[in-house]
């Protein structure tokens, strides 16, 4: 009983290494301190030095291979090219075109808002230096190069103007003058009217004479008509006009 006991308790613990001695007998397992087969009593003497002892290990278990190394990973070389001088070359371009086209239109507007204007009527002459300005009518047509779409017309008016300064004068309808509609609605020049404006390079105490047209609603009857003596100045001219 306490042998049977004692080789139970070596099953169940199995630390280290052991061996047990088998009776060629009867295949019973017997502890190695045994001389006799604990079952059949057959002697275990020369048994336990011919026979190679049966093993039982617990702790021979190879260990887990380890993870593989893997190196750090090396940073990505940018590949993409940088940028050159003709990049900054083009946006210097379009940043001159836009301040060319737009920046005076951004002036005008806001000295229009704030400037001092007066306003004159329709046949006579206005002083505005270095100019004497005089609208003589003001019409609507819808005669010209092109027909204005339906519901729209042409609102012509004839101008003079006469540089009363000692020297030569420059004129420019598209930017000396305005049209704005009792909608506060900007008209601009058409040139679908065939006139002949009143541009160009006007020598001193000399005169140039011209219409300037604008398509608007037929069914708009009051506008304000600008102009400006001089482009960025504070000083604007106005006729307010029915038709």
């Amino acid at each position: 009983m306490f042998h049977t006991l004692l080789r139970s308790i070596v099953r169940i613990c199995r630390k280290g290494d052991y061996f047990m001695n088998r009776c060629p007998n009867c295949s019973y397992e017997n502890l190695p301190t045994n001389t006799f087969c604990g079952r059949c009593g057959n002697s275990l003497a020369s048994v336990s030095s011919s026979l190679e002892p049966t093993y039982y290990s617990s702790t021979n278990i190879a260990p887990p291979p380890p993870p593989p190394r893997t190196s750090p990973r090396q940073a990505r070389k940018p590949t993409g090219k940088s940028a050159g001088p003709l990049l900054y070359i083009i946006l210097g371009v379009l940043v001159i075109l836009l301040c060319c086209t737009g920046g005076y239109l951004v002036v005008r507007n806001a000295v229009s808002s704030s400037a001092p204007t007066q306003a004159n009527q329709i046949g006579y002459a206005v002083d505005a230096s270095p100019w004497q300005v005089l609208v003589n009518t003001v019409t609507e047509t819808t005669q010209g190069d092109f027909a204005p779409p339906p519901g729209q017309t042409y609102l012509v008016a004839t101008i003079e103007l006469t540089n009363t300064s000692s020297d030569v004068q420059h004129t420019s309808s598209l930017l000396q003058w305005s049209l704005h509609g009792s909608n506060n609605v900007a008209y601009d020049q058409s040139i679908s009217a065939n006139v002949q404006t009143p541009d160009g390079t006007v020598a001193a105490g000399a005169s140039v004479n011209g219409q300037i047209a604008y398509q608007v609603p037929l069914d708009l009857h009051t506008f304000t008509l600008t102009f400006e003596p001089d482009p960025g100045s504070n000083t604007l001219i106005t006729w307010n006009i029915k038709v």
